[in-house]
């Protein structure tokens, strides 16, 4: 059910990114749950492996950006890195003592689905563009 909703409101129809989008998103979700169930050191690991999923994910849709000579890839791109820094310091509230975690990954969650929402969908159409144009181009963002 969550992932037809997704399928119906987040995907951006370009494959690869709508694969990475969904893993980010289980990502989040399974967090949240570990966070719940007070399995910290499996959460902790959890978010490295979002961490460097995210920075990849990033880094292939800024390529497309430029294949695609999107104008606002600035503003994108600096949106990326506060989604980044935003991550890190959840990261960072783990090694300390304290609590907010489940607040900082709710900010986190509402941040990324924003972007989606709104910056990801500025750029992808762009990229369709491009896309249909260049259809001989074989185009690896992996």
């Amino acid at each position: 059910m969550l992932k037809d909703a997704f399928r119906l409101h987040y995907c951006v129809g370009i494959a690869e990114i709508d694969r990475d989008h969904w893993f980010l998103l289980e990502c989040i979700a399974e967090i949240n749950y570990l966070i719940e169930k007070d399995e910290k050191q499996e959460a902790y690991e959890k978010i490295l492996i979002l961490r460097k999923g995210l920075s990849k994910h990033f880094e292939c849709e800024e390529r497309l950006m430029d294949l695609a000579a999107f104008p606002y890839k600035e503003a994108h791109k600096a949106d990326h890195l506060r989604g980044l820094a935003s991550l890190d310091r959840i990261y960072n509230s783990f090694t300390s003592l304290g609590h907010g975690r489940k607040n900082y990954l709710s900010d986190f969650e509402v941040e990324m689905m924003r972007h989606l929402d709104h910056m990801d969908m500025q750029y992808v159409s762009y990229v369709q563009a491009w896309l249909k144009v260049n259809k001989e181009v074989k185009v690896d963002i992996t």
